[in-house]
Parts: C-alpha cells; sequence; structure tokens
C-alpha cells in the first residue's frame, strides 16, 4: 500500500497542483513577518506565480521513500534561518529537499 500512495504522490499532478501551490503561497504570506525577523535579508523573489512555484518543485520515489526537492532562484540568493555573522552574500539559488 505505501509504495502505491508513493506512485500516487509522484506520478499525479498533486504536487505542482494550482490548490497545493496555493497553499505554500498563502503559507508563505502567513509567515512572512516570522521570516523577516529569523532571517538575513528574507526575500523570496515573486511569489505571486503559483504556477512558478509549481515547476520549482519536482519529486522522485524509492520504493515507499518519496523525496520532494524544491529549487526557487531569487535576485537575493539563498538565506539560511540564522546568518548572525555574514559578511558576504548567500548564493544565488536555494535547494530545499524533503525526504
Amino acid at each position: 500500500m505505501a509504495d502505491s500512495l508513493a506512485d500516487k504522490l509522484v506520478q499525479s499532478p498533486i504536487l505542482t497542483s494550482t490548490e497545493f501551490c496555493q497553499d505554500i503561497k498563502n503559507q508563505i504570506d502567513q509567515d512572512t513577518s516570522l521570516l523577516q525577523l529569523k532571517s538575513y535579508a528574507a526575500d523570496l523573489g515573486n511569489l505571486t506565480d503559483v504556477g512558478a512555484i509549481g515547476g520549482a518543485i519536482s519529486s522522485t520515489r524509492v520504493n515507499d521513500l518519496v523525496t520532494i526537492t524544491v529549487n526557487w532562484a531569487t535576485s537575493g540568493g539563498a538565506w539560511p534561518s540564522v546568518m548572525p555573522l555574514a559578511r558576504s552574500p548567500p548564493p544565488a539559488w536555494a535547494s530545499i529537499s524533503i525526504t
């Protein structure tokens, strides 16, 4: 059963659906002030295009283990959750992997 659920998650349009991507955008909108408080120069770029959010998401599976990867480029680059002693700008891309 777990394999079939993993298949559905990876092969169906669930992760790139407009509804799911809109939910991601809504959650980020709710968390923006917290992100700006806890992160150095938090700038997530243009989040108005939910299609771009879906385009940044990819997934793979091995047996019942699903890996979801998000690659989101911003002009400010990637930023970690805490950057107290930053002396140079962060790299120009971000990659988040959820397993």
